[in-house]
């Protein structure tokens, strides 16, 4: 990609032999822009590791390998006291697979003309869905360093540390969700503030399963967020009390953003 760094070298000022250098490094990125390795000739080779939201989880030397841990709201914790993430399908990997489960059943439809199609479950994220689910109640659940009141505005968190509810003097609340990469799915206002009960929300059932009830408190104005398979937000779409909508639009080049279109 266009403006990382690949290489540094440092030679005399009066060298003229291009391989007479004093020190050289070299530099390796991951698909999603992260440096990755740091080779150099004099101190060797500097590995990192990094988890599906880009934080750093490791970085190792000949001599040293650093590890770090962060708990659900992005704040280092000691890795000691912090399992590990489960290994599970990316948001992209899934993308893929189901483009070609999509194929495959296209082509079972073909070749069994007037058959009805076959209904497949997603074991497989039922499956990461549990697991994460399991290593996620396993994290560390206190959250000291967070903003709970200023200027009489008052604020509240979920227990990821995601800012979930904010609300002013005058009784205007904002409650925001967000999905399981904590991104921002939906931030919506309400002139007083709702109770539990009235806002949207997803309860689990006793067999471990999910379901999501629709909130009933009447609410000023909601914008929801989409994202792409690769985590860049591709839409917002902002809706009234009335049921009037606006939709913006975000073209990216990589993880530069481009261009915005209402």
């Amino acid at each position: 990609r266009v403006g990382r760094l690949a290489q540094m070298s440092v030679r005399h000022a009066t060298s003229v032999n291009l391989l007479d250098v004093l020190a050289r490094r070299t530099y390796q990125y991951s698909a999603a822009g992260h440096l990755t390795r740091i080779e150099d000739h004099a101190r060797g080779v500097t590995d990192y590791t990094y988890d599906p939201l880009g934080r750093l989880l490791k970085s190792a030397t000949p001599d040293l390998t650093e590890i770090f841990a962060f708990d659900p709201a992005g704040n280092p914790v000691d890795p000691e006291k912090v399992p590990p993430r489960p290994v599970v399908e990316t948001d992209a990997e899934r993308a893929e697979r189901h483009a070609r489960e999509r194929a495959e059943d296209e082509a079972w439809l073909r070749a069994n003309p007037g058959k009805p199609a076959r209904s497949q479950w997603d074991q497989r994220r039922s499956d990461d869905d549990k697991k994460l689910h399991a290593w996620e109640q396993s994290l560390p659940k206190c959250i000291g360093n967070v903003l709970k009141e200023l200027n009489r505005t008052h604020y509240a968190y979920d227990e990821r540390g995601n800012l979930s509810r904010k609300t002013e003097p005058n009784g205007v609340t904002w409650v925001y969700a967000y999905d399981k990469q904590n991104r921002l799915t939906e931030a919506k206002r309400y002139g007083k503030p709702p109770a539990a009960n009235e806002i949207d929300r997803r309860e689990r059932n006793t067999d471990g399963s999910t379901r999501w009830i629709s909130g009933t408190a009447p609410f000023d104005v909601a914008a929801s967020y989409t994202y792409d398979a690769f985590g860049r937000r591709v839409a917002k779409e902002v809706r009234g009390a009335t049921g009037a909508t606006e939709l913006t639009v975000f073209t990216w080049d990589g993880d530069v953003l481009l261009m915005e279109e209402r």
